[in-house]
């Protein structure tokens, strides 16, 4: 997210390699070998669905990450990228928002902006050769400002 031009990260890696999983791991008595950075061939450590490989390795957790709660206003000025691991593979964070504000300055009164961003911060994500499937939603709180059937 980024909030009158300050970046928050909303959640954080899941990946086995992540210093976070890799303790919580530990934490329960199954504590992951040196270079090792997958459970049962997969590169992540957390899941919703998957039921066959959290019965097989208990390392996997389905405990979700819960972020903080961020309030956003009529008088701030926000943005959100939700995006599947794809984009954050090659992307960061920084980057995405950096893109985000290109992309909204280029857009500015276009009501296809929000597609239009989405579209952009996906393009470099393939333009930088991502190699897993990829999904961008840009979601734009301006309007709580500027559409009067939102705006109150």
């Amino acid at each position: 997210m980024s909030i009158n031009g300050k970046m928050i990260d909303m959640t954080e890696d899941h990946r086995v390699a992540s210093t976070t999983e890799r303790s919580r791991i530990a934490k329960i008595g199954q504590p992951l070998k040196d270079g090792e950075v997958r459970l049962s061939g997969l590169n992540l450590a957390r899941m919703f669905g998957d039921k066959f490989l959290k019965e097989q390795d208990s390392r996997f957790s389905i405990e979700p990450y819960v972020s903080k709660v961020v309030h956003v206003t009529q008088a701030c000025t926000a943005f959100a990228v939700i995006a599947s691991d794809g984009l954050w593979d090659v992307i960061s964070t920084k980057r995405a928002v950096q893109l985000v504000v290109e992309g909204k300055e280029r857009n500015t009164g276009d009501s296809t902006s929000a597609d239009k961003v989405a579209n952009r911060v996906l393009s470099e994500a393939r333009n930088l050769r991502t190699k897993d499937n990829t999904s961008v939603i840009f979601v734009d709180f301006d309007i709580l400002r500027t559409d009067p059937c939102i705006a109150k």
